[in-house]
């Protein structure tokens, strides 16, 4: 089978195939890393089956950008318990922005459809997120997304959607 796309690529990977899907989100140039990584998964997450991973071309290194964003990119997958990774950091040991990043990523993830399954609502994922606070999460990024929710500064994909603003 020959991958042509995101979909093609993974259900091959799923049934055994020996497909290598070679992705790369590119950063262009004043361009955040969120953005470059939210246009790529723009282009993929409607489409793949399984889990995925990709290469983040990183073509303007700012200071804010590899001293902000990319530790926060690198980090937002560890948990305040030390269980996360890449490299098992627990506690202070994660960056703010990484902390902050964590608890954004899995609101927006979880408040979000995705192909194999349908968005949560917005009271379950907040009740996840506080369930693992000092366990997983920092409370006080929690609390403040949680704020920012409820203010309206931040919105779910749907609410996005629903508004034009995305």
């Amino acid at each position: 089978m020959t991958a042509d796309d995101f979909y093609s690529g993974t259900v091959s990977a799923v049934f055994g195939g020996t497909t290598t899907v070679l992705a790369f989100a590119a950063q262009h140039r004043g361009e955040s890393l969120r953005k470059a990584v939210d246009d790529y998964m723009a282009l993929a997450v409607p489409k793949v089956v399984i889990d995925f991973g990709f290469h983040l071309i990183v073509s303007d290194p700012t200071d804010t950008v590899l001293h902000a964003e990319l530790p926060a990119l690198a980090e937002h997958h560890e948990r305040l318990d030390g269980t996360g990774y890449p490299l098992g950091l627990k506690g202070d040991q994660i960056s703010l922005m990484g902390r902050i990043v964590a608890a954004a990523d899995v609101f927006d993830a979880m408040t979000s459809d995705r192909p194999y399954r349908a968005a949560m609502p917005v009271e379950e994922v907040l009740d996840y997120l506080y369930q693992g606070v000092n366990l997983h999460y920092d409370g006080t990024c929690v609390q403040a997304l949680t704020t920012a929710y409820v203010k309206g500064s931040i919105r779910t994909q749907k609410e996005r959607e629903m508004l034009g603003l995305q």
